[in-house]
């Protein structure tokens, strides 16, 4: 009895199965691999962090400026911020991205300062040293570095310009302040 169920059970499958295949096939099948790997890029000890204090602007200056315009008055550079790729290749990019939740579209990053006197429009936009027109952005948020910068285990500094910059209407006077965040990842 047994012996029959089962024999009924795998002919019914295969029928099924021939009648699945017999016909077109309206479902694909798409195989991904992949594999997980650690970051060959390091932030170099005593070199994951740093405070840029740019000179005071003036609110005349800072109004003057263009909505969401990285003002080169006062502006800094970073001179610390340094990163090790020990296993990068002269083919290989390195990307940096900079992360901030205060970033704008635009690349304004905005004031995170939360005392009371403190000017809501105004705060800052970074710029990459080596290439100065470009603002970093959301949409632009990294800056490519080519692995011969890197090749045969070579510090890197990373290129950041700092500027002022403000929203919309004119700000008032007051401390701004803004913290981003920087992820190193290669390709």
């Amino acid at each position: 009895m047994k012996r029959s169920i089962v024999a009924a059970a795998v002919l019914s499958c295969l029928f099924v199965s021939a009648g699945v295949f017999s016909a077109e096939q309206d479902v694909g099948i798409l195989t991904i691999k992949g594999a997980v790997v650690g970051n060959p890029c390091t932030f170099v000890d005593g070199k994951s962090e740093e405070t840029v204090i740019l000179k005071q602007i003036s609110l005349s200056d800072i109004n003057a400026g263009s909505d969401f315009q990285a003002m080169d008055k006062n502006s800094e550079q970073t001179r610390l911020l340094t990163i090790s790729c020990p296993t990068i290749n002269k083919n290989d990019h390195v990307n940096i991205r900079i992360i901030s939740p205060s970033m704008e579209d635009s690349g304004f990053i905005g004031n995170q300062n939360t005392a009371g006197n403190s000017p809501e429009n105004a705060g800052f936009m970074l710029t990459s040293t080596n290439d100065p027109g470009k603002i970093i952005n959301n949409a632009l948020n990294s800056i490519t570095i080519p692995g011969e910068a890197l090749a045969e285990g070579r510090e890197y500094p990373i290129p950041l310009t700092v500027h002022y910059s403000r929203k919309a209407t004119e700000t008032q006077v007051g401390d701004v302040m803004a913290t981003v965040r920087l992820e190193v990842s290669a390709d």
